[in-house]
């Protein structure tokens, strides 16, 4: 069979040679045995998909183990914000509970009255007012 080669050149024409095969030479095919492994072999093998599948379980334990914890990070800032929320609410009713406009109210309602402010019985002013000197 002719195939063209091409260069840099012109075109040059080679021919492709086929082997001689003698008309009285005949090939026989043996079937193909499977190779077989040795132990050493089959041990390696084994190790190998012994040591794949360890990595895979301790990659897929350590997934569930974050996913486990992200979700209970969602719940507890969930928690968070309505027990903040419930603070703040808190917080607002400690504020309009101790109002001391609410506090005088509630006492009058009650029946109670303000105390009058007591007598100094020691003190400078009670010096100034007792010793003060006749003129």
């Amino acid at each position: 069979m002719d195939r063209v080669v091409r260069g840099s050149a012109a075109p040059v024409m080679q021919t492709q040679r086929h082997p001689v095969v003698s008309p009285t030479t005949t090939v026989s095919r043996q079937p193909r045995t499977p190779k077989s492994f040795s132990v050493k072999e089959k041990l390696f093998y084994v190790l190998v998909v012994v040591v794949v599948g360890l990595v895979v379980s301790v990659v897929a334990m350590r997934n569930t183990t974050i996913y486990v914890h992200n979700s209970e990070l969602i719940e507890l800032q969930r928690d968070v914000t309505n027990i903040t929320k419930q603070n703040a609410i808190l917080r607002q009713e400690v504020a309009a509970l101790q109002a001391p406009k609410r506090l005088i109210e509630t006492g009058i309602q009650l029946g109670l009255v303000m105390p009058t402010p007591p007598v100094p019985t020691t003190g400078p002013a009670v010096a100034a007012t007792t010793f003060a000197p006749a003129q």
